[in-house]
């Protein structure tokens, strides 16, 4: 989300997909969002929404990505880039998924991204040590090069870091990079598909608050 702000006027609708940035792998939900924000005001039609359908991990701020939808133009049907800003917010729910359960493409685009990261700090996976995390914590280390300084992540994942050594280590990277606004563990399953319990992690862009 970018520059959410109060809007005015006709351009209501289109300015507010302006401000929108979704990014999923998998075509069928990021189609399913396209007709969700359109039909937020069926009377004005939009052919510029901000959908990107990539693996989360090939993207990087400030980097042009092409819509999945090409748009008849007088030159013939283009694809339209999409740059994508600094964001003042970012929510989600990664995949309920550990390191050896994703494809090999995202692992090597996990580890070009942010490898660094996860070796300073130690929750890297080391499947012979017994370290198997689940990759919401990739997700959420990528999200922080996403929001400027003040911004907002929120997103819903596995509980099951709470309580080990490396949720210890993953905490010491969002203590290092974020404010950790709150951690809501719920006592019972939210969903009954899939079979995992769940927290919301809110946090704040903010550097070193230890």
């Amino acid at each position: 989300l970018k520059d959410m702000k109060p809007l005015r006027g006709v351009d209501v609708h289109k300015e507010t997909l302006n401000q929108i940035y979704c990014i999923d792998i998998n075509p069928f939900p990021a189609h399913l969002t396209a007709v969700n924000l359109a039909m937020r005001d069926v009377g004005r039609s939009t052919s510029e929404m901000n959908i990107i359908v990539e693996d989360f991990f090939d993207i990087i701020p400030k980097q042009a990505a092409l819509a999945p939808y090409a748009v008849r133009t007088p030159a013939g049907e283009v694809r339209r880039e999409i740059l994508i800003p600094v964001l003042d917010a970012i929510v989600a729910n990664p995949p309920y998924t550990r390191w050896e359960e994703i494809p090999e493409s995202t692992q090597k685009a996990i580890d070009a991204r942010i490898g660094q990261v996860m070796r300073k700090y130690g929750y890297q996976p080391m499947m012979r040590g017994g370290q198997h995390p689940g990759i919401f914590m990739y997700f959420l280390t990528h999200a922080a090069n996403f929001v400027h300084e003040g911004g907002r992540v929120a997103m819903i994942v596995s509980n099951s870091w709470l309580q080990t050594e490396i949720g210890i280590k993953f905490c010491n990277f969002l203590n290092d990079n974020f404010k950790i606004v709150g951690i809501i563990d719920f006592a019972s399953r939210m969903f009954t598909i899939p079979l995992v319990a769940t927290c919301v992690v809110l946090l704040e862009k903010c550097q070193n608050t230890r």
